[in-house]
């Protein structure tokens, strides 16, 4: 399971070049990550680019047990987005991820 996150649940004013980290308190297999990192802007326009799905990189430290996400571009500022990590992430013992959801909230622009 997460043991800790950086930005924090319902964290505001975070800067839109964020790096994120996520902590869990067993080994992952980073092999079982993909298409199991979900991430998107809460309120999605249809149609509108802004609100498309943010391009990440997804690294694993295997040492410190954390996710890294890396955000291709910065973020749209002052949009609420929300990242999902799916059941489909296993330990390297084979168990799932129980699944976890963080969100939170970029800052306006200056």
């Amino acid at each position: 399971e997460v043991i800790f996150s950086a930005p924090t649940q319902d964290e505001t004013d975070v800067e839109p070049t964020v790096t994120l980290r996520i902590q869990f308190n067993r080994d992952l297999d980073p092999a079982t990550f993909k298409d199991q990192v979900r991430l998107g802007y809460v309120g999605f326009v249809p149609g509108d680019p802004s609100w498309a799905p943010p391009s990440v990189t997804v690294r694993y430290d295997e040492g410190r047990r954390t996710m890294e996400i890396r955000f291709n571009t910065p973020l749209e500022p002052d949009r609420k987005l929300q990242v999902r990590l799916l059941e489909g992430i296993k330990g390297t013992d084979g168990q799932a991820l129980v699944p976890w959801t963080l969100n939170f909230t970029t800052a306006s622009r200056q």
